[in-house]
């Protein structure tokens, strides 16, 4: 339901541009009391803004120019998104230039993305600095949006980091892309991915004496409420242990080590964080859905060290068997070279502090 205020909003420092952003990341690096919000989503309305914008336009494209006017209006020193894939976010330095634009990219973008960028590209795309996850985000970027574009990787990430250790895998956990309220096309061609790999690591887990357990995308009380798809929670119980999604998921995630998933930002993240994990879109599985290959944008070879992009359980079983085998030195020489590229690592988000503190 839509919220409607009748006094003029409220002159801060920084403007977060939507309301849908990591709140405990965000506060962290700046004075919640020196925020406010725009929804961009018309959660709520601002009647003094509204105002202001139909004298203005005489009803021409009130919902851009209302939120030009709000920022016109609340005239902040910044204005920041993480909602990196909104692209009129981009437009806004075209139409109100003083203050300084900042958007960090909060998951990976797929190739509909970039060829909207390209499409688009009259309307002079830009920013004061993109943070993104790794340096291919930085060059697909490049020549599309007209900022500076820094490698910093995601910023909830930078904030937890714990030394590695050796220690003794006992269980894997299978991260799930699983998405059982929206995208009813993905969520079906997901989870027939998705299911087939779960009953390939039962079997190989129980062979080979580990503990399975299924990580949810959502949050558990959801998955417990699913009625449509009650068949497919049936079968993810019948394979594996659904582990309760926690509000600090990478406090939780740190005590495992072995980590499965298709193409999880997620498990991208644990790469950063130097944990083990494989990676297996399995693309060959479901025609209805063109799930992306490891490491897109990047085009890296269909196998490698730590990941197959088609079904195979002999190759799945020599992958994940060579990874549980080496230790951690031996781990972190594999995937220095991807890092950097796929998901950068900057600890206690050093980067974005020395940024802020010039220009804030």
């Amino acid at each position: 339901m839509i919220k409607f205020y009748f006094l003029p909003p409220k002159k801060k420092k920084f403007l977060i541009f939507d309301r849908q952003f990591d709140q405990d990341s965000f506060f962290k690096l700046f004075n919640k009391k020196e925020c406010s919000i725009l929804d961009v989503r018309y959660e709520s309305i601002n009647l003094s803004i509204l105002l202001i914008v139909f004298f203005k336009s005489f009803f021409k494209d009130i919902k851009k120019k209302y939120l030009i006017e709000y920022i016109k209006f609340t005239s902040p020193k910044v204005v920041v998104t993480f909602i990196d894939n909104n692209l009129f976010f981009y437009e806004l330095k075209n139409y109100y230039s003083l203050p300084i634009y900042i958007a960090f990219q909060n998951g990976r973008r797929g190739r509909e993305f970039y060829s909207l960028l390209k499409k688009n590209k009259k309307k002079n795309f830009c920013a004061d600095f993109i943070f993104v996850f790794g340096d291919i985000y930085r060059k697909k970027l490049l020549g599309n949006i007209k900022s500076k574009i820094i490698s910093i990787g995601l910023l909830k990430n930078n904030f937890f980091l714990k030394k590695q250790k050796n220690f003794k895998i006992k269980s894997i956990v299978f991260i799930s892309q699983l998405k059982f309220r929206f995208e009813p096309l993905m969520k079906t061609a997901i989870s027939k991915i998705e299911l087939v790999l779960l009953t390939f690591l039962r079997k190989y887990c129980l062979k080979n004496k580990f503990k399975l357990l299924f990580f949810p995308k959502e949050n558990f009380e959801d998955y417990l409420d699913c009625k449509k798809d009650l068949h497919i929670k049936k079968l993810i119980e019948k394979n594996a242990v659904i582990l309760k999604k926690q509000k600090n998921v990478h406090k939780q995630l740190n005590k495992f080590n072995l980590f499965i998933c298709l193409d999880s930002t997620l498990g991208y993240e644990l790469l950063a964080r130097k944990k083990k994990v494989i990676f297996l879109p399995s693309i060959n599985i479901s025609n209805k859905f063109k799930f992306s290959k490891f490491g897109f944008p990047s085009k890296y070879k269909d196998k490698g060290s730590f990941w197959y992009n088609y079904y195979n359980e002999n190759i799945f079983s020599a992958i994940i068997n060579n990874i549980i085998r080496i230790d951690q030195k031996s781990w972190e020489e594999i995937i220095k070279k991807y890092n950097f590229n796929l998901m950068n690592f900057d600890k206690n988000n050093f980067k974005v502090k020395s940024i802020l503190k010039k220009i804030a």
